[in-house]
């Protein structure tokens, strides 16, 4: 809660200080087509990751090419939030943003973003050539105008741990074609078969994009009605929280209030919910982890697969966007989705690129050398889902519902309070939250 509320008011001075920010901006014309000569320093914020680092390296020196005389100075964010807050106190900016799909349409209500539209009309940019999901995960409120480009086409698969499987004789396997019933069996048989200090699943059933394609496989839309309030009719909600709770429950993974992160790559984990970048960890010849891949278990007749990304906006104090805008175009360029996607580490957004056979991101091997099916990873983009589970709410408001939320999903799998319970909370939450943010709703 100490981390959610420094998180909070990380933004609430970043709310106040934005509008100084953004006169500090440049508000030159449009011009998608600078000169390849142009001389200019731009800072990009980027995840701090030695990964990541050396991907985005990478690409610089590819864009240099192109722009030899611009600057391109990575920036490690090792807390978003908290690095926010320090820019602010500092004075110190940014051109180009790491933006997380959960934060684009906050960063949108609140200026913090430029919007892109005006770019990609400019340029031509055609998003049809790009995975749809991800586009609009970049989207205000995903169907409005574009305010981050996704950098990678990213969604939760299964890994699993062959080795143990055949060390423990555990018949049932994960299958490309497999249900959610057949994924209980197999957390079942896992946990009668392995030591009782393993686990079945290394996952947290809390993580709000992962709990969200569990609900939204039984029908849920969204969790607020378009006056922001809770749904009068939590049926479903409540049916996808119990098959959400039954993995808990069963002891086939932690609870979320003691889970920790690392017994897939300890080998002490059957299976894990993971996306691509966490393959190279988990392929540390080191370790010898003979894992396979399969994708997330179907549920009911309208599966969903949690999908989510991050990706880069233009910050609205930048004395540059042009030249920031040149760096994400080519970050989506063939050449861009080439340079970063060579390591394995991400799936290409560029459609062309992800699903070329003979692609570099596809020869990435497992931890014993073994090719992996790595369809997998692109496999069923049709059901997709994204983090829409809050509708059109207004973006000030959004760490407001995700901590009602947050709640909400944390009793329930804790085992603290009942479905039932839990959910006349959510509703009484929410309305508390009306009740102290009227301006958010006029």
């Amino acid at each position: 809660m100490k981390k959610f509320l420094m998180f909070v008011l990380a933004f609430v001075f970043l709310f106040t200080a934005v509008a100084c920010a953004s006169e500090t901006g440049s508000d030159e014309p449009i011009n998608v087509d600078i000169d390849k000569n142009t001389e200019a320093t731009i800072k990009v914020a980027i995840l701090s990751d030695s990964g990541e680092e050396m991907m985005f390296k990478s690409a610089i020196e590819q864009f240099n090419k192109t722009y030899p005389k611009i600057t391109v100075k990575l920036e490690k964010v090792s807390s978003y939030e908290q690095k926010i807050m320090s820019m602010i106190n500092s004075g110190e900016s940014y051109d180009v943003l790491h933006t997380p799909d959960n934060m684009v349409s906050y960063f949108a209500a609140e200026e913090i973003l430029v919007n892109l539209e005006p770019y990609i009309k400019a340029q031509g940019f055609d998003r049809s050539l790009y995975f749809d999901s991800m586009i609009k995960l970049g989207q205000n409120n995903f169907n409005g105008d574009q305010y981050m480009l996704p950098r990678e086409y990213s969604k939760i698969v299964t890994y699993w741990n062959k080795g143990l499987f055949d060390q423990y004789n555990i018949t049932k396997r994960p299958t490309e074609d497999w249900t959610w019933e057949d994924f209980l069996a197999v957390c079942k048989e896992a946990k009668e078969k392995m030591p009782s200090n393993y686990i079945a699943l290394d996952a947290s059933m809390e993580y709000a994009i992962l709990n969200y394609a569990i609900l939204a496989s039984n029908g849920v839309d969204t969790y607020l009605n378009e006056d922001h309030k809770l749904i009068e009719d939590t049926s479903k909600i409540a049916a996808g929280m119990e098959m959400a709770n039954e993995v808990v429950s069963n002891g086939y993974c932690f609870k979320p209030e003691i889970y920790s992160k690392g017994d897939f790559f300890r080998k002490t984990a059957a299976m894990t919910f993971d996306v691509r970048p966490a393959f190279s960890n988990y392929a540390d010849p080191s370790m010898a982890n003979d894992f396979e891949v399969v994708p997330f278990p179907s549920i009911g007749d309208d599966p969903k697969i949690p999908a989510g990304t991050s990706g880069f906006g233009i910050y609205t104090g930048s004395k540059n966007k042009n030249v920031a805008w040149a760096f994400i175009n080519f970050i989506m360029s063939e050449e861009g989705q080439l340079t970063l996607s060579k390591t394995g580490n991400i799936v290409p957004i560029l459609k062309s690129l992800a699903e070329d056979p003979n692609a570099e991101w596809r020869k990435l091997k497992n931890g014993v050398g073994r090719e992996i099916n790595n369809d997998v990873f692109i496999m069923h983009s049709d059901r997709d889902v994204v983090s829409k589970y809050f509708g059109n709410i207004p973006g000030a408001s959004f760490p407001l519902f995700r901590s009602s939320w947050s709640d909400f999903c944390s009793d329930i799998l804790n085992g603290r309070k009942t479905i039932a319970v839990a959910l006349n909370n959510l509703r009484v939450s929410i309305e508390g939250i009306h009740k102290s943010y009227p301006e958010y709703f006029a």
